[in-house]
């Protein structure tokens, strides 16, 4: 096995996982067997924290 053949592996691997995560985001599966009603949901979301934005200041001045 040489190493543009685990390199073809890497890249179907990751691109069936990306086909996967492309499909599966952000949907909702909606059964009713028998009466019996089933919701799965599934959202995945990025987990990098955003980007910090400067404090805005808020200054009130008292008109007497």
């Amino acid at each position: 096995m040489d190493g543009s053949e685990i390199a073809s592996y890497v890249a179907i691997a990751v691109s069936t996982a990306t086909a996967i995560y492309g499909v599966v985001n952000h949907k909702r599966v909606r059964s009713n067997c028998f009466g019996r009603k089933l919701e799965v949901s599934l959202d995945i979301e990025s987990t990098t924290p955003p980007k910090t934005q400067p404090a805005l200041t808020n200054i009130v001045v008292d008109k007497e």
